[in-house]
């Protein structure tokens, strides 16, 4: 997708908590450039903090303005396993990544992005859809970011702005690869059909 903007001509602001995969995907889409005055900046925030988020995307709005595209693609699956193995720290890791980041992140950005009509694009799972085996802080974010979506959209509709909800099945990320390690055989099981 950040190719896509950048070969267009958009100017990316790039955000996400590890300064240096974000170092890494910016030299990537520098080679996408359609100009040397292309902006393609780079943040590390930590969605899931609403403190963090506010402070840092206040500042960014004065240099970058505010988004005409925003989108939300931040989440964790690190804890893929049986239910009675995930203590409540953990899910609650998976619900603060996946269902308050997007949050906190729109929270702070509408009110800049309703003059600007903007879009919102937000990428939950087909784990969001419905259930798998040792999917069930995962499943449940998804799940609640479908149901946070839905409502919004109708309240950004008669501002004009849109709300757009990608729900892919397995994406071949270092993340899923990461699951394998934890999750049940009988999950493993139905992401092999």
């Amino acid at each position: 997708m950040g190719r896509i903007f950048t070969g267009r001509g958009a100017n990316l602001l790039l955000i996400a908590r590890n300064e240096e995969k974000l170092g890494k995907a910016r030299q990537t889409l520098e080679k996408f450039r359609r100009s040397p005055t292309q902006l393609i900046g780079t943040l590390s925030v930590d969605v899931s903090d609403i403190n963090d988020v506010e402070q840092k995307m206040k500042a960014a709005l004065d240099v970058y303005g505010a988004p005409d595209v925003l989108v939300l693609s931040a989440g964790i699956n690190k804890y893929a396993d049986h239910f009675e193995n995930i203590t409540p720290a953990m899910f609650d890791e998976v619900i603060k990544t996946n269902l308050y980041g997007p949050r906190n992140m729109i929270y702070t950005l509408l009110a800049a992005m309703k003059s600007r009509r903007s879009h919102i694009v937000i990428l939950s799972s087909a784990a969001g859809l419905f259930g798998m085996f040792g999917y069930t802080a995962y499943g449940t974010s998804k799940a609640a970011l479908l149901g946070l979506s839905d409502s919004l959209r109708y309240e950004l509709k008669p501002l004009g702005m849109k709300l757009t909800v990608v729900c892919p099945p397995e994406v071949d990320t270092p993340m899923n690869l990461d699951e394998v390690k934890t999750l049940p055989k009988e999950g493993r099981a139905v992401k092999s059909l």
